[in-house]
């Protein structure tokens, strides 16, 4: 049986701001399986950041 916290995990809706935070811990080299418990989400929420399927909208700013 799915518990519906497995499911919520699977679905979760970020704040932009925290989508950011997601993109510089990625570039620092936190692994998506530390980001995923920290924002208690399932990893693939994390990949799909990473990889650009989700929130593409948001982008680090240059740093010049």
């Amino acid at each position: 049986m799915i518990k519906i916290t497995e499911v919520w995990k699977s679905i979760k809706n970020f704040p932009d701001y925290e989508v950011l935070s997601i993109k510089q811990f990625l570039r620092l080299g936190v692994s998506q399986k530390v980001l995923a418990k920290m924002f208690s989400v399932d990893r693939t929420n994390i990949s799909s950041i990473k990889t650009g399927k989700t929130w593409t909208h948001i982008r680090e700013k240059d740093k010049n």
